[in-house]
């Protein structure tokens, strides 16, 4: 929604190492001229004027196809070029879009262009144009009307245009204001007014060869008010400590002034925090419990503008504004376990868990937290793991990281011990004992993604027109270093944040991954597509897309999200359900590649909400075959196994078999083709061989082992994940 640009794109390719324009051509020189007229009428970025093929496919010495990439300028028989102005996933841009008056504007650039590109000579321009703005909060004034001399502009409003295109009357605005037949070269007064604002006045001299640009900043003439409050006037239950207030003006405040005029009764130690110049947060760490409070904010409070409080909300300066609120009981219960997983007496639970304890509130991190929670394989040893905790809202979940993957088909039980704290030092005095056994294969995991400079692979989910029912400003797709998935080193993940407009179903975001990136990677219906998910615990839903091999988009179930810390999603693709989406059939023909990931909103779920991905991969599931069987006897020939356990962290064994005396050098390699260790190099004698190999020292990936005797060379694929 950020990017805005011109881009000009005219017939041509590359060969020996120069440009080629087709022919008939003039289109290069077209979208020379119009690159910098659009660009200047627009007033907004450029990418420049590029040879269309190109553009799409890079600057190679020669491109393999020698004609126009698009099909504007392939099936065109004169010179041509396609000239794009703006991005309709700007919301700025799409508001002027939506003004007939902005169409001519790019008339003009367009018809300018013509003239200057066959050599004759512009007529005079008359015109003034510009946008009108609050000076506070940089939004567009609709209904606010341009004189100059005896012509007046008024800019849209909800009852002139946007009706057509929602239902709320303060959702657009585009300020956008064009008045022509002006006499160029001449002087002008622009004056300006609008409701609830002071009059402005600029003088201009419009320019005989271009756009007269004149852009203004109305100051709100209307009073600070408070627009809301949490909590709302009256009302009960507040958390003392747990649930701050807030005060959202309508305009940015003078803070000293408003902190001047702040007061509480019954007396309390409050700490006073400016979220931004118009919303303050009122802290309740010193608030007692069962008590009703008055917060004062006297009419003295002033805004940046000098313009005093609207406490009583009559329109006038003037007037205290008091908010009245009651705290709630005392809270004398321990946490409550909501949910685990895996869920007590499991079966089949994979070999490298996220154990999740999830609470009704948030706990804390008292000194001896991570004391509590142990896993152990029954019978055995303790297995080292690392604890978090995570809180959003009203929720904690704490979650166990196995460093290792465990046995198959063993028995374990993981307890979390009594003492867990909410933040009123309120106890749990049992504790929760989880006992699980998992499954008996191991997997084979092959990396689609680790999220790691993700922007070259994934769209933004405006990009796609498939998403919609969105809030375009809080919807985005980043790349987070600082929220890190345990089970990974990859140092990023991908970071989804979603808005959704309740008011526009239906609701849906896909977010592409694009052309040449992760659709190389294709994949069977035998396979599981996996990835780790850190939730928000909104009960929205998220969703696999693939692309199939008969060009069907189908889909996997939803997954709700009904978890805060991570937890990965599975789509096993030769059991579960498959969902048609587009030109499908609800069948898996292979091969298969990921086309999106999708979300959507459940009905009564938080409308707002981040997500967090990461180590996005397909996996294959094969009985376990132990090494600590040792084959007898003589190989037939030369053999490299499946390493054993895969994927591993940070030990495995690689086993293999020689049917004579060999010299054997047995190396592993990153996928950069770079030699990471040397396991064996020297003669061996015939037999079956198992070597340890300890990858402690390397991060996540994939990597390559090679077995090379004087008679055969062996390789084999193997997953490292931390």
């Amino acid at each position: 929604p950020g990017a805005n640009s011109t881009l000009m794109l005219h017939g041509g390719w590359r060969d020996d190492g120069m440009t080629v324009e087709k022919t008939p051509n003039g289109g290069k020189l077209f979208g020379d001229i119009m690159d910098e007229i659009l660009t200047a009428g627009m007033r907004i970025g450029r990418r420049g004027n590029y040879a269309d093929r190109t553009f799409y496919q890079g600057f190679p010495f020669a491109h393999d196809n020698k004609w126009p990439y698009l099909a504007v300028n392939r099936i065109s028989n004169m010179a041509s070029l396609l000239s794009e102005a703006g991005f309709h996933t700007n919301p700025t841009q799409q508001q002027r879009n939506m003004n007939a008056e902005w169409k001519r504007l790019e008339a003009y650039t367009a018809f300018w262009t013509i003239l200057e590109y066959h050599n004759l000579e512009r007529p005079e321009v008359g015109i003034a144009t510009g946008y009108i703005t609050d000076a506070e909060s940089l939004r567009p004034v609709n209904g606010a009307q341009i004189t100059i001399g005896d012509q007046t502009y008024t800019t849209d409003t909800f009852e002139s245009l946007f009706n057509n295109y929602t239902s709320d009357p303060d959702m657009l605005a585009n300020g956008f204001y064009f008045i022509e037949d002006l006499t160029p070269g001449s002087s002008y007064t622009v004056e300006v007014e609008a409701v609830g604002y002071y009059p402005a006045t600029m003088e201009i001299t419009t320019d005989p060869a271009f756009f007269t640009f004149a852009d203004a900043e109305l100051l709100s003439s209307v009073p600070p008010f408070i627009t809301a409050t949490t909590p709302e006037q009256a009302s009960s239950g507040l958390l003392p400590g747990r649930q701050n207030v807030t005060i959202t003006f309508s305009r940015p405040m003078d803070r000293a002034s408003v902190e001047a005029a702040f007061s509480i009764a019954p007396s309390a130690g409050v700490e006073l925090t400016w979220l931004s110049d118009s919303e303050l947060r009122v802290s309740t760490s010193g608030f007692d419990f069962e008590t009703v409070y008055t917060i004062t904010i006297a009419e003295s409070a002033k805004d940046q503008h000098e313009h005093t409080l609207d406490g009583n909300g009559d329109g006038e300066m003037g007037g205290d504004f008091q908010l009245t609120f009651t705290t709630s009981e005392r809270d004398s219960d321990p946490p409550v376990v909501t949910g685990v997983w895996p869920e007590f007496d499991e079966t089949d639970v994979r070999r490298r868990p996220v154990i999740r304890v999830q609470f009704d509130e948030p706990v804390a991190l008292t000194r001896g937290f991570k004391s509590l929670a142990g896993l152990v394989k029954n019978g055995g040893e303790a297995v080292p793991g690392e604890l978090r905790l995570y809180t959003l809202d009203l929720t904690s979940e704490i979650n166990f990281f196995p460093d290792e993957i465990l046995d198959p088909g063993a028995s374990y039980t993981f307890t979390l011990g009594a003492g867990v704290e909410d933040q009123f030092g309120n106890a749990t005095t049992e504790p929760v004992v989880i006992r699980f056994t998992t499954g008996s294969l191991d997997m084979t995991a092959s990396l689609i993604d680790n999220f790691s400079g993700l922007s070259a692979r994934w769209w933004v989910p405006q990009q796609s027109g498939s998403t919609r029912g969105i809030i375009t400003e809080s919807t985005s797709r980043d790349e987070s270093n600082s929220v890190l998935n345990p089970m990974s080193v990859s140092g990023s993940t991908m970071e989804v944040n979603y808005g959704w407009d309740l008011s526009d179903p239906p609701h849906l975001i896909r977010l592409y991954t694009g052309y040449g990136a992760n659709q190389s990677k294709t994949f069977t219906n035998a396979m599981n597509l996996q990835t780790y998910v850190k939730g928000d615990g909104s009960g929205n839903r998220f969703r696999f897309v693939v692309r199939d091999g008969a060009g069907g988009l189908e889909a996997s179930p939803w997954y709700t999200i009904d978890w805060v810390g991570w937890g990965l999603v599975r789509w096993d693709m030769q059991n579960d359900p498959v969902v048609p989406w587009v030109s499908a059939d609800g069948i898996l023909t292979n091969p298969l590649y990921l086309d999106s990931f999708q979300f959507t909103y459940t009905p009564g779920s938080p409308a707002e909400g981040t997500l967090y991905f990461d180590n996005l991969h397909t996996a294959t599931y094969s009985q376990v075959v132990s090494v600590d069987e040792p084959l007898s006897g003589l190989p037939d020939e030369y053999t490299l196994d499946q390493n054993y356990p895969n994927p591993f962290n940070p030990t495995t064994n690689i086993r293999f078999g020689l049917p004579e005396s060999s010299t054997v050098r047995l190396e592993v390699y990153d996928l950069l083709g770079r030699r990471v260790a040397e396991l064996q190099n020297g003669p061996m004698q015939a037999g079956y061989h198992t070597v340890s190999f300890d990858a402690s020292r390397l991060s996540s990936g994939v990597y390559l082992y090679t077995l090379r005797t004087q008679n055969t060379t062996l390789t084999g694929k193997m997953l490292l994940l931390k």
